[in-house]
């Protein structure tokens, strides 16, 4: 960032679900033009105005905007071209239309203009007009002004016939002033009242949509979750399904949407579910080597839960790895005498036997689940580690006597790796695909029977998915899933954990591994191992999660959090200077 504060911009991804060029050309260039300014200008405002309306939920008056835009727009442009004399007049870009269009557009952005001034007195407001029209970057005629006047008036019944004024400058050219009366009026007032803020659940709030668009448009369906703790599989599948609906996209939330064009089939879900599925496992094999943990002692390697250990995915699972071939031997001791003498020799070695050396490590190192895989882990041990080549160290000897077992795991490493041969990597490596095939057999995540599990939240048209689809059954209490009473399969070790301290479970998050029978089940361990994958390993950093649809702020390690975010706004004065005003953080 150059020493000029940079403005804050947003970019507003815009779908393909307008037929004429006037509208894909007028949408687009509003909402990456106009809504940028006017979510910078007035995120902080309320939609619901307010002290007045506190018991209710609420949302941000940009979002209740954007929310309400896109719905309104396409039922305009669906009226328009329905009506013979001006759908030749929009299919050729005219000029009068193109007006109206950016006037209902800017009149759905400021249906509540008293509310951007924090009064209740809607003559006054409308008084500023022109210092909103400014502010949001705009030049608009007198005309203009008036149609935008006259439908802010109209988007509530109450203001429709109070101001005659308005209403009889509309332009009346062309009988420009019916469409306005017969369709923009329409139109900005369903904008407000689609954008809901949630009710008490999702399942409600997606209905009552349901029902107000029916009015509206023929073939109109709605696919949502209810409250789940599944929320990165929840949102990947909604994104997967929304992407393979046909017809036209009305109101999207990280909960659900809602189209216009053909239903939703069981067959539809079941094919998306494999296709997803595919999807998933493609990603996680991009990104193997964030989902393990290897250190000086243990080499845990859960992402074999996810994939299966054949030879192609762990020959590619070790070329990732060996992308960071410092990462595979750091902290070796705290004596730097002994930590450079070790890695001078570790860094001696060619590409093939550093080859040599991570498999050994990642076999020596591999955190066992079963008295099996532990017989067959000390075999390994017997025939690769018994004799060792240590000329290299003289203190050696008394190093493996010693108690440092990340140390005496270095040693043993670079002595085994100078004595083998390059011939034995391919017997390394069917070694520890048997280990790894072994420790992980019994906890194998099978994405397709997670993603129909998870699928029992969704709802579709307003009706819950689960009577379509088979419920999933509650375990006995011991093989029951601490996190979801769901049938368990997966040791709660460290592992497993992602965003606290792994010291086991509790009903609802891992805090502790002191009681080794606790266990959670695939679906858990899929949602865990994304959130690792989407938010990183590094413990230093903190995420205040805030999305643009969401209404609480959730923080996660509160005092953490406001060191960091007290350092943000010294740096980032320009743009958080409003909320910054709101909060005192101590």
């Amino acid at each position: 960032m150059s020493e000029e504060r940079q403005r804050p911009r947003i970019r507003v991804k815009v779908e393909e679900v307008f037929e004429t060029t006037l509208f894909k050309a007028g949408v687009r260039r509003f909402l990456n033009e106009v809504f940028p300014r006017l979510f910078e200008e007035f995120r902080l405002i309320s939609a619901k105005g307010g002290s007045g309306f506190r018991e209710y939920p609420d949302m941000s008056y940009p979002m209740h905007v954007l929310n309400g835009m896109p719905a309104a727009m396409l039922l305009l442009e669906q009226k328009l071209l329905e009506n013979r004399g001006l759908s030749g007049l929009l299919l050729s870009g005219d000029a009068d239309l193109r007006m109206l269009v950016r006037c209902a557009m800017l009149s759905i952005a400021l249906h509540d203009i008293n509310k951007l001034f924090g009064t209740t007195d809607l003559r006054e407001a409308l008084g500023r007009l022109p210092e909103v029209v400014r502010r949001l970057g705009l030049e608009l005629s007198e005309e203009e002004k008036n149609i935008v006047r006259y439908l802010v008036l109209s988007t509530e019944d109450r203001t429709r016939y109070t101001d005659r004024e308005i209403t009889v400058s509309l332009p009346r050219r062309r009988g420009l002033d019916r469409v306005v009366k017969e369709y923009l009026q329409n139109v900005v007032h369903l904008a407000d009242t689609i954008s809901l803020p949630p009710a008490e659940s999702f399942a409600e709030t997606f209905r009552e949509l349901h029902k107000r668009l029916k009015r509206h448009f023929d073939g109109v369906h709605s696919f949502h979750f209810e409250d789940t703790p599944y929320e990165l599989i929840t949102r990947f599948l909604l994104e997967g399904i929304m992407r393979r609906v046909s017809g036209k996209l009305l109101l999207v939330s990280p909960r659900g949407f809602i189209w216009l064009g053909e239903p939703l089939s069981r067959e539809f879900l079941e094919g998306a579910v494999e296709e997803l599925a595919g999807e998933l496992e493609a990603k996680i094999l991009e990104r193997m080597e964030e989902l393990v943990k290897i250190d000086r002692q243990k080499a845990q390697l859960g992402v074999f839960r996810l994939v299966e250990p054949s030879e192609e995915n762990v020959t590619k699972f070790l070329e990732r790895l060996l992308r960071n071939r410092e990462a595979l031997y750091y902290d070796i001791s705290r004596d730097e005498r002994l930590k450079e003498a070790i890695s001078k020799e570790i860094e001696k070695f060619d590409a093939e036997k550093f080859e040599i050396f991570v498999l050994l490590k990642l076999i020596l190192q591999l955190s066992v689940d079963s008295k099996e895989v532990e017989r067959l882990k000390k075999g390994a041990e017997e025939a690769y580690f018994s004799d060792l080549d240590l000329s290299f160290l003289p203190s050696a000897a008394e190093i493996l006597r010693g108690r440092d077992t990340g140390l005496k795991n270095y040693v043993k490493l670079v002595g085994a790796t100078k004595r083998l041969d390059a011939e034995v990597k391919d017997e390394l490596l069917t070694k520890l695909r048997e280990l790894l095939e072994k420790n992980y057999e019994g906890e194998r995540v099978s994405f397709r029977k997670v993603f129909r599990e998870v699928l029992n939240f969704a709802y579709i048209d307003g009706e819950p998915l689960l009577s379509r689809l088979e419920p999933r059954s509650l375990a006995d209490k011991r093989n029951m899933c601490c996190l979801c009473g769901g049938e368990a399969g997966v040791a709660a070790r460290d592992d497993v954990a992602f965003g606290f301290s792994p010291r086991g479970f509790t009903n609802r998050t891992v805090v502790s591994i002191k009681n080794w029978e606790k266990r959670i089940c695939g679906t858990c361990l899929a949602e865990i191992m994304l959130r690792r994958l989407a938010f990183g390993q590094n413990k230093e950093v903190y995420t205040v999660y805030v999305d643009a649809y969401d209404y609480t702020i959730p923080l996660v390690n509160v005092g953490g959090v406001t060191k960091r975010v007290t350092k943000i706004f010294e740096g980032l004065g320009y743009f958080f200077e409003p909320f910054r005003a709101m909060c005192k953080f101590v």
